[in-house]
């Protein structure tokens, strides 16, 4: 994709966080359902990062449990290129990258994994009416599924405001889906407010009600607000960028750590609302 962003390790001058991060939810496709969501962003291409799982080591088989390497992260061409002759990263860049070196019976599959902010339309309305509809989501890219938008991208001339209706070609598929039906796209960002205040006002308000019962400072935060976070794309340095806390937690479970107490990613005492007004 044209001017994909990449996370930037340590060599790159970014400050890049030293403890854990809480996660956002990720969007992805069962196999058989479809589900239709509207891309905010990605009109320059996916922030590309690379990504360290438990299932890729054996460690523990949760693919659910992801955790952003702390090395450079450039173009996949590239790092290819300097890493020819070893399957991880830099060492002294990365705990995970120098956990695994001290135990080389493992071996350890980095991921490269592309990220663009979605609000999903679809979903479930529970019985106890706890409605799933309209959440903000980041989408995981792999595999084919990158060169499938970089196909959209070319021929809508863009990606954001446009929704698609997602679906998988078979079990094996990428779980991001790789049948990408383009269904219509918006105008602008205010007219996607304007037909969030209409289908998913409910929604909105209940988030609202969750605002104002954490949030330290309540009155701050407005329906409008609340929108407008819904409407944001995520800011990736911060949520899947390049982490020496994640890494961190990765490597001792390497190391047979602890998969309790170890895999906080967000601080009690969060010195603001930050992590309240995020969607979810």
């Amino acid at each position: 994709m044209p001017r994909a962003k990449t996370g930037g390790g340590w060599k790159s001058g970014k400050k890049i966080p030293s403890k854990p991060r809480k996660r956002r939810q990720n969007f992805y496709v069962k196999q058989g359902t479809e589900e239709v969501i509207l891309l905010l962003d990605g009109d320059e291409g996916p922030y590309f990062v690379w990504e360290h799982t438990g299932v890729s080591t054996g460690v523990w088989r949760d693919w659910r449990n992801r955790y952003s390497c702390a090395c450079l992260c450039q173009p996949k061409e590239l790092i290819e290129q300097e890493m020819a002759n070893t399957a991880y990263g830099d060492a002294s860049e990365c705990p995970a990258c120098a956990a695994h070196d001290a135990l080389p019976n493992e071996t350890l599959k980095r991921q490269w994994i592309g990220y663009l902010t979605c609000i999903q339309f679809s979903g479930e309305v529970t019985e106890d009416g706890r409605d799933w509809r309209y959440q903000k989501k980041l989408v995981p890219l792999v595999g084919d599924t990158v060169d499938i938008l970089q196909k959209k991208l070319e021929k809508l001339g863009g990606l954001s405001n446009h929704v698609f209706e997602v679906s998988r070609a078979g079990d094996k598929s990428p779980r991001c889906g790789n049948i990408w039906e383009h269904e219509r796209g918006f105008e602008s960002t205010d007219q996607i407010k304007e037909y969030l205040e209409e289908h998913a006002k409910s929604n909105i308000e209940d988030r609202l009600a969750f605002i104002h019962s954490n949030a330290k400072n309540p009155e701050e935060y407005t329906f409008e607000t609340v929108l407008d976070a819904l409407v944001t794309p995520y800011d990736y340095d911060k949520v899947v960028g390049p982490s020496q806390g994640e890494a961190a937690i990765f490597a001792a479970k390497m190391r047979g750590g602890s998969e309790q107490g170890d895999n906080k990613r967000v601080e009690e005492n969060s010195e603001d609302d930050s992590e309240v007004i995020e969607w979810n």
